[in-house]
Order: structure tokens, then sequence, then C-alpha cells
């Protein structure tokens, strides 16, 4: 059995709860099970939605950094890459079990606490951020 992904890395993982009563992951492994990936680099910030080991879909739109880019630029990014994900794969977002987010500065509360804010409440699934440095060594 495959650990999930919230326990195989060593980040910042936090469960958002489709409902109060909801109290397990949406990771299954007895079903399909979707997983979106976010590169939020200082230029640009690159997507990749997966089922499993297949990726269904790529996107690629403006920095989500708050240390670059205004609070509401990034937003702004932050949807639109979502929409446009969401529309080359075809899965709805609230679809995805698990998210993770490499950025640089993943210990820095103004940037992690901005993607806590920010983008949990537009997922329905596990929300993990790491550094760049455990994406880049996964890739």
């Amino acid at each position: 059995m495959r650990p999930r992904l919230t326990e195989a890395l060593p980040c910042w993982s936090r469960r958002f709860l489709s409902s109060a009563s909801d109290e397990r992951s949406r990771y299954d492994e007895e079903r399909m099970t979707y997983f979106l990936g976010l590169d939020a680099g200082g230029t640009s910030t690159r997507a990749a939605l997966a089922e499993d080991e297949r990726i269904l879909g790529r996107a690629k739109n403006g920095s989500i950094k708050v240390m670059r880019v205004s609070s509401a630029q990034a937003e702004a990014n932050l949807r639109a890459l979502l929409d446009e994900v969401a529309k080359s794969s075809g899965v709805a977002i609230t679809k995805v079990a698990s998210t993770c987010v490499g950025t640089a500065g993943n210990t820095v509360s103004t940037v992690t606490g901005w993607i806590w804010k920010t983008l949990g409440p537009l997922l329905r699934g596990d929300l993990v951020v790491c550094g760049d440095v455990e994406i880049a060594l996964d890739a």
C-alpha cells in the first residue's frame, strides 16, 4: 500500500473537509483519485492535474507569490490557473483529492498563510505546501 501524499512528504499539510462530519481524506486507493500539483515560481505558476501517474491537463499563468505580486494579482492568477487546468483536464478542482504547492519561501508565514487562506477554501481535499527544493527533486 502506498503512503498517502500528505504522509509521504515532509511538508506543511492540512486537510480541507467537504463537510463538518467528514473526517477522512478524499484520497482513496480503491477509486479514481485526482491530484493537483502547483509550482509557484516568481514569474509564473505551472499546474498539472493527474490521475494516479497519468497527467490529464496542464496550465501556466502568472505568479501567485505574494512576495513578487500583489495579493489581488496573485489571487486573479491563481483562479485563472485553476480554471485553465480544470478545463484542459476535464476535471473539476472540487474533485481533486490532494493538492501540493511547491514554492520558495514556504517557511515564511506571509507566503504560506496566503496559500492556505486563498487556495484552501477552493479545494475539497488535502493541501500540502512544500519548498521548491522538494518538488524539484521529485520532478
